[in-house]
């Protein structure tokens, strides 16, 4: 449907499906908006399940171009509405197209051009012939071998008899060894003369012993304990003296969040709701930046954003 519809034409259409009243039909559509109306008002915001989302955007001031002279025009920012379907209705409205293919045009494309744009026709995939199975040879029977003459087996010989030991083996019996006098004399001397010197090593360790004296370091049975040293953090009101505030508002001006730099087209409504969340904090960002005509700020300019915490009432 190209042309535009109005809520008379709307009523009739529906009256004519539902077989309700005209009357009745005009009265819920009026109703109807009415109600999207009083909620874009009061909430910006109105969802309506099964239809979509109607929504106010705030469009900040911008600059143009007169078509007619030539002279560059600054265009108001305003408040316009915008609706976002619902996913079911979505999903009714594109189901006849779902089968269509998306085609990337650009703005200077023609008319013509768009219908010599033709979709790609899909080739065949080619069937691949089965390959042939490699033909096996039959293989040539083994051949039996021929058996082995089967040898006469060979009786072992009886062994012979062992002949019986008349003679018994006579035992070996070492000579005693004669030690000399001399020699005997002389290992007597070296045995004592060993205990001597391990009994006076001995005797030497257990008086250095003795003399020396251990010191063990004295240690304290009671621990140490480190008092805790606790720095109370500044409040609210004390950051908010070293800073510029708005009379009356309902935030502190605690700090310096960051330094956001001024684009073309672009005002400190928009710079508000994007860094601080709400355009309605404006004045707090003029206020923080000491600027005298909020109207004009050159595209390039530093803008600080306040860091702010809500006061205590």
């Amino acid at each position: 449907m190209e042309q535009k519809i109005s809520q008379l034409e709307l009523a009739a259409k529906m009256a004519k499906r539902t077989g309700i009243t005209k009357q009745d039909t005009e009265n819920f559509v009026r109703i109807f908006f009415e109600t999207i109306r009083e909620g874009l008002m009061q909430d910006k915001l109105v969802k309506v399940k099964g239809l979509g989302t109607f929504k106010l955007i705030e469009v900040s001031d911008r600059e143009s171009v007169d078509v007619n002279t030539g002279e560059r025009i600054r265009i108001e920012g305003h408040t316009k509405v915008t609706f976002t379907p619902d996913a079911s209705l979505r999903d009714q409205v594109n189901r006849p197209f779902s089968e269509f293919e998306t085609t990337v045009l650009a703005d200077t494309t023609s008319q013509e051009e768009m219908e010599r744009i033709e979709t790609p026709v899909q080739k065949p995939e080619p069937k691949s012939e089965p390959k042939p199975e490699p033909k096996t040879e039959p293989k040539p029977e083994p051949k039996p071998e021929p058996k082995p003459d089967p040898k006469p087996v060979q009786k072992p010989a009886q062994p012979e008899k062992e002949k019986k030991a008349a003679e018994q083996k006579a035992p070996v019996v070492a000579a005693p060894v004669q030690q000399s006098e001399g020699s005997s004399w002389l290992k007597w001397l070296l045995v004592i003369v060993l205990l001597c010197v391990v009994g006076g090593v001995c005797y030497y360790f257990g008086t250095q012993r003795g003399a020396m004296e251990v010191t063990e370091p004295a240690v304290d049975d009671e621990p140490v304990v480190e008092e805790e040293v606790i720095v109370a953090e500044p409040t609210p009101e004390e950051l908010a003296k070293n800073y510029p505030q708005v009379e009356g508002g309902d935030y502190w001006i605690v700090g310096e969040v960051c330094v956001h730099e001024m684009q073309v087209g672009e005002g400190l409504l928009k710079i508000a709701r994007k860094e601080l969340g709400n355009s309605d904090l404006m004045e707090y960002i003029v206020v923080f930046n000491n600027i005298e005509n909020p109207d004009i700020i050159p595209p390039g300019a530093q803008i600080r954003i306040p860091r702010m915490v809500r006061k205590n009432k």
